[in-house]
């Protein structure tokens, strides 16, 4: 069983002599502090080790997500007039200027031109007087994967269908980030649409994402699939395990990098090298999933679709 989070950072503290059994942390000056260490032991394990695994695995922390076409919905108020649609609650942000409003009581849509308050945007729409009560949809152009920016290692390719009949149109596989951004430039079809990098703010958190090209005019359910690597689970809580036999190198790396802090780079270096060689034997012990289950990275099936919070 692996070490606990707490015990990885004692056992780092002991190296560069800052931890003791006895009596704890040395200091709240020093210029390593425990929390420091255990910044560095994430940084190792998610940076560092974790690609050697993903790498030479990539069948085993691949994950495939669905995403609906939609990022927002809520039901129209009765008695509109007009071309302004109002909600009974919280729907819209300014960010949705140029996105679809799609009602699925009749099937009808109407693009947004002009944001007013969270409960009214003005539409394309001379008239829809005839939305007056109606479930309606903000369809969207920018998902979000969930979770931090920092979480996402890298994506394979992403699918997605404009309507509800068609199969998904997956992109060919992506060798780097640099094919999706270019995409952002690009106007797609929906025979060939386009797919891009992106980041966008949910919450007050900065997260990843993919925007479509062109963005969605129809009301579908895992409308978007995405093949992608995303880092583990940051280590927080003191009886956090990491799911890689990265114990030692672990160790080493942090001991490494925290002398490099302390400005002690002969001990800096005599670990560093202890680092390097500790890594191919971890990743040698690793016991893939074709032979046992155990060590896979449990992360989520379905990403988020980009919620009203975003800017």
């Amino acid at each position: 069983m692996s070490l606990s989070f707490l015990e990885f950072k004692r056992r780092v503290g002991k190296n560069i002599g800052y931890y003791t059994d006895a009596n704890g942390w040395s200091g709240t000056s020093t210029d390593v502090t425990e929390a420091d260490v255990g910044e560095l032991v994430n940084d190792i394990y998610r940076n560092e080790l974790f690609p050697l695994f993903a790498t030479q695995y990539p069948q085993d922390f691949t994950q495939t997500g669905t995403a609906n076409s939609w990022i927002a919905n809520g039901t129209a108020n009765a008695g509109l007039t007009g071309d302004t649609i109002t909600t009974t609650g919280s729907v819209f942000t300014n960010s949705m200027v140029g996105l679809w409003l799609y009602n699925s009581t009749d099937a009808s849509t109407a693009q947004i031109t002009i944001y007013n308050s969270a409960t009214s945007v003005d539409v394309n729409d001379t008239d829809i007087s005839d939305w007056s009560g109606d479930s309606v949809y903000v369809l969207g152009q920018k998902f979000s994967f969930g979770g931090d920016l920092g979480d996402l290692y890298t994506v394979k390719s992403v699918g997605f269908k404009y309507n509800t009949t068609n199969d998904f149109y997956t992109t060919s596989e992506i060798r780097s980030e640099t094919d999706l951004f270019r995409y952002g430039n690009e106007v797609g079809s929906e025979a060939f649409p386009r797919v891009y990098l992106t980041t966008l703010t949910v919450g007050g958190v900065l997260v990843g994402g993919i925007g479509i090209l062109p963005a969605y005019q129809t009301k579908i359910t895992d409308a978007i699939r995405i093949t992608y690597v995303k880092k583990p689970t940051v280590l927080s809580a003191d009886s956090d395990t990491v799911r890689l036999p990265v114990d030692t190198p672990l160790i080493y790396g942090a001991t490494a990098r925290a002398f490099e802090y302390k400005k002690e780079y002969d001990k800096a270096a005599y670990w560093s090298s202890k680092f390097e060689l500790s890594k191919p034997r971890a990743v040698s012990q690793y016991r893939p999933l074709s032979v046992s289950r155990g060590n896979k990275m449990r992360l989520p099936r379905r990403f988020a679709a980009i919620t009203n919070r975003y800017i």
